[in-house]
C-alpha cells in the first residue's frame, strides 16, 4: 500500500545534473576557442593574387601559423602595416628556414592571396629579399637567378628522354 505521498525518486535527478552538467561544459568552453583558431585557407582568396613591396619588420616562428610583417606604402603615401601567413615554424625550420633570412628593415616584395575579411592580411606565396634570393611557401630559399633546370637543354641532343636503350 502506498500512503499517497509522492516518494523522492532515486537516481539522477535534475539536481543532481546541474553540477554534472556545469563539470562537463568547463573543457568544452576551454576547447572552443582552440578549435576556432586552426582555421585553414578558408578566410583566404586563392583565385587572386597580390604583390606587395615593402620593408620587412619583423618574423614570427610560431606553431600552427608563423608571421612575416611588413611595412608597405599605399598609393596615398600612408604607411599600411601587413602581415602574411606562412607555414608552421617547425615545417618552416625543416625546409631550410630561419628567422636570420628576416633582416627587419631591408626591402622585400611578397606575393601572396588576400584575406576575405582584414584588408592588410595575406597567405604568403613568395617573398623575394633585395639581392634577388626569395623562398616560396612549400620551398627553400633560392639563390637569384637559381632556377631548376637553368642551364640544362629541355631535350638531350640525342633524343627526348634522359636514358635510352640503344
Amino acid at each position: 500500500m502506498t500512503s499517497g505521498k509522492a516518494r523522492p525518486r532515486s537516481g539522477f535527478g535534475a539536481e543532481r545534473a546541474l553540477p554534472v552538467l556545469r563539470f562537463a561544459a568547463v573543457p568544452l568552453v576551454l576547447c572552443w576557442h582552440a578549435s576556432d583558431a586552426h582555421h585553414g585557407i578558408a578566410n583566404f582568396d586563392l583565385n587572386s593574387d597580390i604583390e606587395l613591396h615593402g620593408v620587412l619588420d619583423h618574423v614570427e616562428f610560431l606553431n600552427p601559423h608563423s608571421w612575416l610583417y611588413l611595412a608597405v606604402t599605399d598609393a596615398n603615401g600612408n604607411v599600411v602595416d601587413w602581415r602574411c601567413e606562412m607555414r608552421g615554424a617547425t615545417v618552416l625550420k625543416r625546409s631550410g628556414w630561419s628567422e636570420t633570412m628576416f633582416v627587419p628593415g631591408t626591402p622585400i616584395t611578397v606575393t601572396g592571396s588576400p584575406d576575405r575579411r582584414d584588408p592588410a592580411t595575406c597567405y604568403l606565396g613568395t617573398a623575394t629579399f633585395a639581392d634577388g634570393s626569395s623562398v616560396d611557401r612549400y620551398g627553400q630559399l633560392q639563390a637569384p637567378n637559381a632556377e631548376a633546370g637553368d642551364n640544362r637543354p629541355a631535350r638531350l641532343a640525342s633524343g627526348p628522354a634522359a636514358f635510352c636503350w640503344s
